[in-house]
């Protein structure tokens, strides 16, 4: 059983870690032209991959972007890509969750609409799930929530700290 204790330190542990990924996310932002700079005229990387790379869809998004948005390889591209994706590399690298999805013990189901507690509650649905869970030693929590308007997560998901807050989808007949 998990006591209140535990999970204030959970969530403390969460909301410090989210506020690192948004001073990160903002200094990405403003940063982009020296980290640019950086990495395309004097061929130094560590600046550009700390605040902006996306390692799977590169510098300038995936291929699927560009085509949805009709853009073409270039600065602004590329300054978009980090606006929508800012200091990826950050996020997936640095403070990751140590916990393995198919090795956890689960220790409070606070509420659980969908019948499985630790899958996110996605725009085509509606509820909320929120179940705290031990893994490698290290307590992680999940909350979902999605209504007519809005589609939240936060927690841990996959490997990586998670928070998206987003429109909902129009709500189902």
């Amino acid at each position: 059983m998990i006591t209140t204790f535990e999970i204030c330190l959970v969530w403390i542990k969460y909301i410090l870690i989210m506020f690192l990924f948004g001073i990160m996310s903002i200094l990405s932002i403003i940063l982009f032209p020296i980290s640019y700079f950086f990495r395309y005229i004097i061929k130094w990387d560590i600046l550009y991959f700390l605040l902006s790379n996306d390692p799977n869809d590169g510098d300038i998004g995936g291929e699927w972007w560009l085509l949805k948005n009709n853009l073409s390889s270039g600065f602004f591209t590329s300054w978009r890509w980090t606006i929508r994706n800012s200091a990826w590399y950050f996020k997936t690298t640095v403070f990751l969750p140590d916990w393995n999805p198919d090795n956890y013990r689960l220790t409070r189901v606070v509420s659980n609409t969908i019948g499985r507690p630790l899958d996110w509650v996605t725009q085509e649905m509606r509820g909320t799930n929120h179940a705290y869970f031990n893994s490698n030693g290290n307590t992680y929590f999940r909350y979902s929530f999605t209504n007519n308007f809005i589609n939240m997560y936060m927690g841990v998901g996959g490997k990586r700290y998670v928070f998206k807050l987003r429109r909902s989808y129009k709500a189902i007949n």
